[in-house]
């Protein structure tokens, strides 16, 4: 037995436009098990598109849309802090814990300035002064 389809007028649930549901899309559905739709064809794209992220207008009659643009990251959160060696203000990126030796810029250059040279030597001996003078400060 054989459905003859024929063209069918329905309302949009979403702008209540009227729109023809056609014979060959009622066959389309029917052959994939889809139900009759309830939105027009401009109200399905939209909504596809926000679920798929894409947003903006439409470059001609029948164009993609544009991809959304990420938002900026916001800036990190910062904490100020003295420098365990000069007292000197200096901001961190991290909560630190009362006890963490927090160090200024200049500072970690000096500290680990020495350790890379001592480092670069190869001699243990001058790499164990050298963190042992950092660490008193």
């Amino acid at each position: 037995m054989t459905i003859m389809y024929t063209d069918r007028e329905l309302r949009c649930r979403v702008c209540g436009q009227a729109f023809v549901f056609s014979a060959g899309e009622q066959q389309y559905f029917d052959r994939r098990g889809f139900q009759t739709p309830s939105r027009c064809p401009d109200c399905r794209t939209g909504e596809s598109r926000l679920r798929s992220g894409f947003v903006g207008r439409r470059r001609g009659p029948a164009g993609p849309a544009r991809p959304a643009e990420p938002a900026p990251a916001p800036p990190p959160r910062t904490w100020e802090v003295a420098c365990f060696r000069c007292a000197a203000p200096t901001h961190v990126t991290f909560r630190p814990r009362e006890d963490a030796l927090v160090y200024c810029q200049a500072c970690l250059d000096e500290i680990f300035g020495s350790y890379r040279q001592a480092h670069a030597g190869g001699d243990e001996e001058a790499e164990q002064d050298s963190v042992a003078a950092a660490e008193a400060g």
